[in-house]
């Protein structure tokens, strides 16, 4: 709210009210984009399959059916699959707590989740996973980068091709134009023509 002089300088910081506190969530682990399939229970008359939009190793977000009656703070048991680049394939069994719910365009609905009961190796599973992913991400912008610099040599060799082609064109245009300038008689008589490239007359 202001500065102070003390023995060195302060600034005055008003503490907010209760109410105006809220807490911020900060993710402690990288999400990556992610389509894997994953099998929900929620209590135990409702069961349903989902598709991840990311995932990372503190939690996902999946895709389901907009109709399902999910809430903020609903606590589901769900296994995971997961296709590794060996072409091993896992099952990850876990509970997770919903934190956040988002209707989607398309009538379906994001549900963002945190993990809350994940045996650590079934943890690392995960982690496992983003990481390869994060490599496979990887290569691809490379892949993405070295295409796009061969398409821009390519493009400024068409480039001066084509300044070359001009420069040619217009050389040919100025030689017309010099043609055009001598007369019938001077070819049938076969005089010698010179020119003076400084000053820019025809010699004869």
């Amino acid at each position: 709210t202001g500065r102070r002089t003390d023995a060195v300088p302060l600034i005055e910081l008003r503490r907010p009210a209760a109410e105006e506190i809220s807490r911020l969530q900060r993710r402690t682990f990288l999400r990556v984009p992610a389509a894997l399939e994953v099998a929900c229970k929620f209590r135990e008359h409702l069961q349903f399959l989902a598709v991840t939009e990311d995932i990372g190793g503190g939690g996902l977000s999946i895709v389901c059916e907009g109709h399902l009656p999910l809430r903020t703070n609903d606590v589901l048991d769900c296994w995971l699959l997961i296709h590794f680049r060996s072409g091993a394939i896992e099952h990850v069994p876990f509970r997770a707590e919903i934190v956040r719910i988002k209707p989607q365009e398309d009538g379906n609905q994001l549900a963002m989740m945190r993990f809350a009961e994940i045996a650590e190796v079934e943890q690392q599973k995960v982690i496992r996973f983003c990481f390869e992913k994060q490599l496979e991400m990887g290569k691809e912008a490379g892949r993405a980068a070295e295409a796009a610099d061969r398409a821009s040599r390519w493009l400024f060799r068409a480039v001066a091709v084509l300044f070359a082609l001009l420069l040619i064109a217009q050389a040919l245009v100025a030689v017309d134009a010099v043609r055009e300038r001598i007369s019938p008689v001077d070819r049938q008589e076969g005089h010698r023509i010179s020119f003076a490239p400084l000053h820019g007359h025809v010699l004869y």
